[in-house]
């Protein structure tokens, strides 16, 4: 999450904030901002297919970008998580990303603790 994307949903907070928010502890941004994203050359996996369709690429070379496009973002949240150095911390992210950032985390010798793989609300 970024402050790019509450603004598109015309937002003022997201749920990791008004809860940082109540309990008095700070909140961060990772994400970096579309324009850094630009930068970085990130491209959204919607974005990695559409190029993909387009250009007649097989499935394996779109998983290969989008691992790459990944791996990018998820160096761009490491690098703001060890410039922040605050710990212990919680981070939320999507679940296609959960085993690459815990592994990058672990290989830079950052304890890793997952709530869970993949959050979904129970519906009773």
């Amino acid at each position: 999450m970024n402050s790019d994307t509450l603004e598109e949903k015309d937002c003022s907070a997201s749920i990791p904030m008004q809860v940082s928010r109540f309990l008095g502890v700070l909140h961060f941004f990772c994400d970096p901002s579309r324009a850094e994203q630009v930068r970085l050359d990130i491209l959204q996996e919607n974005d990695i297919r559409a190029q993909g369709f387009l250009r007649n690429w097989f499935e394996e070379e779109i998983q290969q970008r989008i691992a790459k496009s990944h791996a990018k973002r998820e160096r761009y949240w490491f690098d703001q998580l060890r410039d922040l150095d605050q710990w212990p911390i919680l981070f939320i992210c999507g679940a296609d990303h959960v085993k690459s950032f815990s592994l990058l985390l672990e290989k830079n010798g950052i304890e890793v603790h997952i709530a869970a793989r993949d959050w979904s609300p129970e519906i009773n």
